[in-house]
């Protein structure tokens, strides 16, 4: 009991001595400064307003999707479910 006791007394001492805060311990230090202005986003685009860069106006972008979706849909029925392409 008293062994268990000195040796619970010594390690407290050991890791009071230990200093957890330097680097060379595995976390490495910030080397990138942090921002100095603040993140300011892009104007809002999308559905309701102007089409954002790279994509079509919304009729066409409506139906370019609608037809991937379809497009999806049938080759999840061919490739997965095993329908027949007649049956499509």
């Amino acid at each position: 009991m008293k062994i268990s006791i000195a040796c619970l007394i010594a390690t407290f001492l050991v890791l009071s001595f230990v200093d957890f805060s330097e680097a060379g311990i595995g976390c490495p230090l910030r080397t990138v400064p942090p921002p100095t202005q603040p993140w300011s986003p892009c104007k809002p685009c999308g559905p309701g307003g102007r089409a954002c860069p790279g994509c079509s106006e919304q009729p066409q972008l409506c139906e370019e999707l609608l037809a991937q979706l379809k497009e999806l849909e049938d080759q999840i029925r061919v490739c997965v479910c095993g329908q027949s392409r007649w049956l499509l």
